[in-house]
């Protein structure tokens, strides 16, 4: 068996097939669409991912590099068909690695097992935005996401968290971001003598030049939720007087695994 590097743009909305003795191994993914895009293998889902989160290339306005699926990685046997459904004109990047097999040779069996569960655990996101301008008091909260776990799932946001929150078209850092999970707040309690919530300094959406070039992860503090539970990404204004929060320029998005319960 021999591995030859795997790095290629390819269009969406496209099939595409390997060959009887080779099988991609796809451990990163980037587009340069605004909108989801759904990886499927043999018209399997198999992941889902956005320009924001998964660039094809860093630059100044987008410091977010491909998005590492490190372990839920995208398994291509051969003679399989896969494609990217996004929005027509737009493109994915992968990147891996191909394996080229001998005569009588199978996929290892780590790769034959992904393939296997890739259509059942996989990374995916949830995202909001604010629909129309919004008045925040002083010490009140707005939900950008409120997001309930599904029956029959499991998510686990191990991943990017990005959110921003605008006043007149500009970021306004008296503005912070708050995770709550059950309506219990994953920063400070609700009575803190400290301000409420996380800098907008830790979350730029996405991360570049201007607004900060290190993006936030919850990798180290993943945040898991079961069937019914709800996890809200809140804006909250710290500052002593009201605050009207721009629609489409306040919002967020945050990256996890995407688990479909086993009956």
């Amino acid at each position: 068996m021999k591995s030859f590097i795997l790095d290629k743009r390819l269009a969406t909305n496209t099939d595409y097939y390997t060959e009887s003795d080779t099988a991609y191994i796809i451990q990163k993914v980037g587009t340069d669409d605004t909108s989801k895009v759904t990886a499927k293998v043999d018209g399997v889902p198999c992941a889902e991912f956005i320009d924001a989160m998964a660039n094809l290339l860093v630059n100044a306005s987008n410091r977010n590099d491909l998005f590492d699926l490190r372990d839920l990685y995208i398994v291509v046997p051969p003679d399989k068909t896969f494609r990217f459904d996004g929005t027509s004109g737009k493109y994915v990047r992968i990147k891996g690695y191909i394996l080229k097999l001998g005569p009588g040779e199978n996929l290892p069996p780590r790769h034959l097992a992904r393939f296997q569960e890739q259509g059942r655990v996989f990374y995916s996101y949830q995202a909001g935005a604010l629909s129309s301008t919004t008045t925040v008091a002083a010490g009140a909260t707005t939900d950008i996401i409120s997001f309930e776990c599904p029956a029959g799932e499991k998510w686990v946001f191990d991943s990017l968290l990005m959110a921003e929150a605008t006043v007149g078209g500009s970021k306004d850092y008296d503005v912070t971001i708050r995770l709550v999970k059950q309506d219990q707040p994953l920063d400070n309690l609700i009575n803190s003598k400290t301000l409420l919530g996380l800098t907008q300094y830790a979350t730029p959406y996405p991360p570049d030049d201007t607004d900060g070039a290190v993006g936030m992860t919850l990798k180290d503090r993943p945040i898991e939720l079961n069937p019914g539970e709800v996890l809200k990404v809140q804006a909250v204004n710290t500052s002593s007087s009201s605050k009207d929060l721009d629609p489409t320029t306040t919002k967020a998005l945050i990256v996890g695994r995407q688990e479909y319960l086993k009956p």
